[in-house]
């Protein structure tokens, strides 16, 4: 309970960020599922999880994704540090950080309906970058550019995975992995600093990320031994599928705020 301005006592609001308690658990299979599209495809965490948030609770968007996304990007970075690309790193993290500033003007400068629109753009460019997965070379420059992408995404919408994706999509595995997971984890800890410049990180979003990790964590566990079920081809349509509609969703409520 709290005050009232005349000295009675009204109900503290249940809801988290907007989500009521069936909301928060709705959420939490949201992330369960990205999390185990993560571990199996090796993209779709945030791609799932966004146009989620964008519908369910917009006002989680982007910080609580991103507060996620360390303990995520941690765990994939420790399983395979060995491969990182240390000569291309530097440029990755260089345009990383002119993206997160670059991110943050915008920030200042939007509205919360602009800001939908603008989540609801990203995932829809998103999701053209990973049909059309043009063949980039990778050169200092291309890897400053897409590290430039990277934070101006996931500093804005959270999803700052698909420019350095498209960039690495021809090396191995193990080197496209580990770089993304270092580049990410600390691209997201910039992104989080640019966002508490620009005032769009709070307590509450910590909070959420703090109820929704326990679901990260289970479908981070399982993503492992489900591979062998789940065809990464239609899963990576049906993802991209579900991230559209979520972005058409997101800037047709944008525009109708």
């Amino acid at each position: 309970m709290r005050p009232t301005l005349r000295g009675g006592r009204v109900p503290e609001d249940p809801t988290l960020l907007g989500l009521p308690p069936l909301g928060v658990v709705a959420v939490s299979v949201v992330v369960a599922c990205a999390a185990i599209v993560q571990g199996t495809v090796g993209i779709g965490f945030g791609i799932v999880l966004v146009p989620a948030l964008a519908l369910l609770a917009p006002t989680a968007l982007p910080a609580t994704p991103l507060l996620l996304a360390v303990a995520l990007t941690a765990l994939t970075a420790r399983r395979e540090r060995s491969a990182i690309d240390r000569d291309g790193f530097p440029a990755l993290l260089a345009g990383r950080l002119v993206g997160t500033v670059i991110a943050v003007v915008v920030l200042l400068a939007v509205t919360e309906a602009l800001l939908e629109v603008l989540f609801g753009t990203v995932i829809l460019g998103v999701v053209a970058l990973n049909v059309a997965r043009p063949r980039v070379p990778v050169t200092r420059t291309t890897r400053l550019l897409a590290g430039t992408g990277s934070g101006l995404f996931a500093t804005t919408a959270a999803i700052g995975g698909p420019p350095v994706a498209l960039l690495y999509q021809h090396r191995p595995g193990p080197e496209v992995r580990s770089t993304l997971a270092a580049l990410f984890f600390i691209g997201t800890l910039l992104s989080l600093a640019g966002l508490s410049v620009a005032g769009r990180l709070q307590l509450d979003h910590a909070l959420l990320a703090l109820v929704l990790l326990p679901a990260l964590l289970a479908g981070f566990a399982v993503s492992r031994p489900l591979r062998r079920w789940l065809d990464g081809g239609w899963l990576r349509l049906a993802v991209l599928a579900f991230a559209a509609i979520g972005g058409v969703l997101a800037i047709a409520r944008g525009l109708g705020g």
